[in-house]
């Protein structure tokens, strides 16, 4: 289901996009990426793409329960 979102992320601008996995969990997953844009943009970024029902849809279809936790680092 990431995969399925590449014009989202190109809307986030990500040029690198790591994916972790918890290898006692395989439910638990942690992305990570680099972008052009501010620490403030991105947050921005990520709190349009959060609130946007289609995302949470796909989400929701891919089985992702509860709410992702969002750090914004620069």
């Amino acid at each position: 289901m990431f995969d399925a979102g590449v014009a989202r992320r190109d809307r986030a601008a990500m040029r690198r996009i790591d994916v972790f996995q918890e290898a006692a969990d395989r439910n638990e997953l942690v992305l990570v990426w680099e972008t052009d844009k501010s620490a403030a943009e991105t947050r921005n970024t990520v709190s349009q793409m959060m609130a946007d029902p289609e995302l949470g849809a796909l989400m929701q279809q891919a089985g992702v329960v509860g709410t992702p936790k969002v750090w914004v680092a620069d």
